[in-house]
């Protein structure tokens, strides 16, 4: 998993992610708990980092998870609005401070009382992905579930 994330992030392999998110999308049907499931938001990117590596990974992982499971995705449910450094070579006490306030819901009413699933690429200490969830549990009567193509031990 580690060539394949790799591949998608450094090599910018926007195909093989696609096909990662079918393959996703195949595992989340076979737990048969697809059918309440109102929207799928991808973990946001900065604006600038988005610019920079030219994709969000995770908007085009929900993209093949949405082709398979006729989820919605959503992607301007919430917004990344702090340009976090990369936390690749960060600890886990200094990743959940670098996620600290990093997102901020956009359209609270249209998610009010849906199921989200939350997409990453990767989980790693989690610091990102309860940071997110964290800012869209503030939303009235939402329930959250999160899915990751790879998690780091």
């Amino acid at each position: 998993m580690q060539k394949i994330i790799h591949e998608i992030k450094y090599n910018r392999n926007k195909e093989l992610c696609y096909t990662m998110g079918l393959a996703l999308g195949h595992l989340i049907l076979s737990f048969g708990k697809v059918g309440d499931i109102d929207f799928i938001i991808p973990i946001p990117l900065h604006k600038n980092r988005e610019y920079q590596r030219g994709f969000n990974q995770a908007e085009i992982l929900a993209n093949g998870v949405s082709s398979i499971t006729n989820v919605p995705v959503l992607t301007d449910g919430v917004n990344r609005v702090v340009d976090n450094k990369s936390q690749t070579k960060k600890n886990r006490s200094e990743r959940d401070k670098n996620t600290e306030n990093i997102f901020v819901i956009n359209n609270s009413p249209a998610l009010t009382g849906k199921h989200v699933l939350l997409l990453d690429d990767v989980i790693t200490t989690g610091a990102t992905i309860c940071s997110c969830g964290q800012s869209l549990l503030t939303v009235k009567n939402l329930r959250l579930s999160v899915a990751a193509l790879a998690t780091a031990i």
